[in-house]
């Protein structure tokens, strides 16, 4: 394919993309830089960084990582847009903010406007000190609303819960208690396969996510690092919401961090994933529920 074609192709699938979700749903993203992706690549001619987010619809920095990290080099790995515009994100080393030390297993809440920075998890919750967080949702509805829905890079115990790095659980820092609202089970492959590394909760209750590494299936759909998957809890289904390959100006890479406006949150309709051209593919029901909008363990 030509770059022509290919930069064609790209902008047909995030608008069609964009077409499938509600009005000024815009996906921010972010990507794992590697021994063989660099930390630095180029999206629509601009460059940007595995340290900063990308709004894949409009092609735009909302976060520079040069501004908020300084000159150290970072890696953001999980993300959250909240309704304010303000950010939750953590990194996959330790990272420095205004001299202020972070955990990789920390989640900071932070303005763009005006670069104010906060803890609002600590990895101090988890038994294991060297945790690292990897995908991080805020839930607004339904029996977990206000709770933190995340994922772990490693095993680690938080709340009084075993957390594999495919499992989803809800936390909550008041009563310091973890439900399981995802199961690494669902996922076959490897332990790496299974790990999600990205995630957001439509209002419809079904995940977008993507994962650490490709070749893993959930609802007969194998899976792919660089896509984002659209999954049904209640009926098992998985298909693929945006194809990654080649999305950063012909490089391909792991999209580790993952977001919508929580404002906008839309759900994919049944019309967007069919012009998209995805391929439906029944299994079990599973194990989860839905209960006023989110999902819950069964």
């Amino acid at each position: 394919m030509t770059s022509g074609g290919f930069l064609l192709s790209t902008a047909v699938a995030l608008a069609l993309l964009q077409v499938s979700l509600s009005a000024g749903a815009e996906p921010v993203v972010s990507f794992r830089d590697d021994a063989v992706v660099p930390h630095v690549l180029s999206f629509g001619g601009n460059p940007i960084g595995a340290g900063s987010l990308l709004d894949l619809q409009t092609g735009a920095v909302i976060l520079d990582e040069g501004l908020v990290f300084g000159p150290g080099v970072e890696d953001i790995d999980a993300v959250h847009v909240m309704g304010n515009g303000e950010l939750l994100f953590s990194t996959t080393t330790a990272a420095f903010i205004d001299g202020v030390s972070y955990s990789s297993g920390d989640v900071v809440r932070y303005d763009p406007s005006d670069g104010a920075h906060v803890l609002a998890f600590s990895v101090a919750d988890f038994s294991e000190p060297t945790t690292s967080v990897d995908a991080i949702h805020r839930l607004t509805r339904g029996p977990h609303a206000g709770r933190l829905l995340l994922s772990t890079a490693t095993v680690a115990s938080l709340g009084g819960l075993v957390v594999r790095p495919g499992d989803l659980v809800a936390y909550d820092a008041g009563s310091k208690s973890a439900a399981l609202v995802f199961d690494q089970d669902l996922i076959s492959g490897t332990q790496a396969q299974q790990d999600v590394d990205a995630v957001h909760v439509l209002r419809s209750g079904d995940l977008l996510l993507s994962i650490a590494l490709s070749g893993g299936s959930l609802g007969g759909l194998t899976l792919e690092e660089h896509d984002l998957i659209l999954y049904d809890p209640l009926t098992g289904v998985a298909s693929v919401a945006l194809a990654g390959d080649g999305l950063f100006d012909g490089t391909t890479a792991d999209i580790n961090a993952l977001s919508l406006d929580p404002v906008q949150l839309p759900a994919f309709s049944l019309a967007g994933v069919l012009i998209l051209g995805l391929a439906l593919f029944g299994s079990g029901a599973g194990a989860l529920t839905r209960v006023g909008g989110e999902i819950q363990v069964a």
